[in-house]
């Protein structure tokens, strides 16, 4: 599938752009983001709005972040997608 942001967004990393996309509605953030680079630095989104999303993640691929997994994976959405494939292989 071909983004709105310049590249290629396939499997996990697609759900998770569509996803952050309720939350993140400011475009050139979520492009920003879809990129690769750092959520807390590329985005405007508050804790509670963070929180949300990371639930949304949880309920979509059927799993449960703890806080050591959330300290390792959260930096990027490259990141988040590489934890999700190779713990739920979606």
């Amino acid at each position: 599938m071909t983004d709105d942001y310049g590249g290629i967004v396939t499997g996990a990393k697609a759900r998770i752009v569509a996803l952050l996309g309720r939350y993140v509605t400011d475009p050139a953030e979520l492009a920003a983001v879809a990129r690769g680079e750092p959520f807390l630095t590329a985005t405007s989104l508050d804790s509670l709005a963070m929180m949300t999303a990371i639930v949304e993640i949880e309920k979509a691929f059927g799993v449960r972040f703890d806080l050591a997994t959330l300290e390792e994976t959260f930096a990027t959405i490259d990141s988040i997608a590489a934890y999700l494939e190779r713990t739920v292989g979606r």
